[in-house]
């Protein structure tokens, strides 16, 4: 699963300017990249409750 997840993640990043606008292809790379990142920050921030969640069960 990781493979194809950052297999695919990293075609997003790079096919997102390409199919926009060429006025807002800079926008749409920073846009992306950005939630790449929340989404990584999102997943490591639950990462510990997930694990309390399970371990109760």
């Amino acid at each position: 699963m990781a493979y194809t997840c950052g297999y695919f993640s990293s075609l997003a990043l790079i096919y997102t300017p390409s199919v926009v606008p060429t006025c807002y292809q800079k926008i749409s790379g920073m846009a992306a990249a950005i939630a790449l990142m929340l989404g990584i920050l999102c997943g490591v921030s639950l990462t510990p409750v997930i694990g309390i969640i399970t371990a109760a069960l």
